[in-house]
């Protein structure tokens, strides 16, 4: 009996040693598995906003505080970022300094540490807003609060969505800091305010829409906007090989990346495009006014002004299927509310007889000048065409060797009134 319990007792052991072997084991397992670093995913918002960041912390507490990319272990502003991260990571996401998310800890899923975030409900206490008042009472349910809906347009992503308690506020104030709260467009399913609200979009303190009063339906207030109609300045090129005549086509060039880089620095805010026109009527965009804050004017690793104008104004096309007047209804057609345009021309995309001008081919500039739309036409060779009875239309003859300054203050003149 006593040989039988001793037996007993070595088999338990022995089990037991096993069994903590194995859980050893285990454990090596899992802290390897803990320090692996895994690829980043993301679910709850959507990240794509210009300027958000998505910043990492060693603990919950760092993560908590931490308001800065400067104060996080690392930082990343694109998924597109081939970023790895070990498991119980905390991040969160944030813009200039404000958290858009709370803090959540990376939890593994396969071969992905995943992030499951939350942007900020409208009564967190550490949302991205300001409430500089209340709400008054009035006809409309203002104690009532609704989810958002936004019709109207097709958002870009850069938009932010600014409320503000009455229209007097909405009409005056064009920083989004001084609204009573404000989201960017990507989190606005969090966003509940009082039917009695004002509401316009804005992009970078500037106005995108007039303020609107929202319509219930349902459960959500719903704002169809409208875009602000705004006056377009076009400058338009032919995309054509005449102009590498006689150093045309580098004078040309020059003079536009030189006024680009001006209007840059001197924080140039209306509506300007500098497009080009192929043969078969195709509008291509070169550069936008709206682009030039988040451009550098060079650079060696990314986009630059330098390099949107250098590389798409390659004056590559020949002549056939230009028509410089006719092609103007495609410009007509796609660009709305235009207020001044500047032409960069060929006397070889002219009409083979132009002394014989129907309404097809002067149609556009005849709606234009009805219109008030101001033009300046600038070509490589004479002014014969546009100084006839049916256009007379302000024109420039470039002359061999022409000089670069003197097309850029032409342009610029034209483009800021000042002639």
């Amino acid at each position: 009996m006593w040989r039988y319990n001793v037996q007993r007792m070595m088999i338990c052991l022995l089990s037991m040693c096993m069994i903590e072997s194995i859980s050893a084991g285990e454990k090596a397992v899992m802290d390897a598995q803990e320090n692996k670093e895994y690829a980043i995913k993301v679910k709850g918002i959507e990240f794509r906003v210009d300027g958000t960041e998505m910043v990492f912390f060693r603990d919950e507490n760092s993560c908590t505080t931490g308001k800065s990319p400067e104060e996080s272990d690392f930082f990343i502003q694109s998924f597109i970022e081939e970023r790895r991260v070990v498991p119980n990571t905390w991040a969160k996401v944030i813009l200039k300094g404000q958290d858009l998310t709370n803090c959540q800890k990376g939890l593994r899923e396969g071969n992905y540490v995943v992030f499951n975030f939350k942007a900020f409900s409208q009564n967190s206490t550490q949302e991205q807003q300001t409430t500089h008042s209340s709400f008054p009472t009035g006809d409309r349910e203002s104690s009532k609060k609704y989810k958002v809906k936004v019709k109207g347009y097709q958002l870009s992503g850069k938009e932010k969505i600014v409320v503000f308690v009455d229209e007097g506020s909405c009409q005056t104030i064009t920083n989004q800091e001084e609204a009573y709260t404000w989201r960017p467009i990507f989190s606005i399913a969090e966003l509940e305010i009082p039917s009695s609200s004002w509401v316009k979009m804005m992009n970078s303190n500037k106005n995108i829409t007039p303020c609107k009063q929202g319509e219930i339906e349902g459960d959500r207030l719903v704002f169809n906007f409208t875009l602000i109609k705004t006056n377009q300045k076009i400058i338009l090129l032919e995309n054509l090989k005449s102009f590498h005549s006689a150093g045309r086509s580098n004078a040309i060039r020059d003079s536009l990346l030189e006024m680009f880089f001006v209007l840059k620095d001197e924080g140039f805010k209306e509506a300007l495009s500098l497009i080009t026109m192929e043969g078969d009527g195709a509008l291509r965009t070169v550069i936008t006014a709206e682009e030039l804050s988040s451009l550098p004017k060079e650079s060696t690793t990314g986009e630059s002004i330098l390099g949107k104008i250098q590389g798409k104004l390659t004056f590559s096309e020949d002549a056939v299927g230009f028509n410089c007047l006719k092609n103007l209804s495609f410009v007509d057609t796609q660009y709305k509310n235009i207020d001044r345009i500047v032409y960069f021309t060929s006397t070889s995309s002219e009409p083979k007889n132009s002394n014989e001008l129907f309404g097809d081919d002067v149609g556009t500039v005849l709606l234009w000048k009805s219109r008030k739309v101001k033009m300046l036409v600038i070509t490589d060779n004479n002014c014969d065409l546009w100084e006839k009875a049916e256009l007379q239309i302000p024109c420039y003859a470039l002359q061999s060797d022409p000089s670069a300054d003197k097309i850029e203050k032409l342009v610029m003149d034209f483009l800021l009134n000042k002639n």
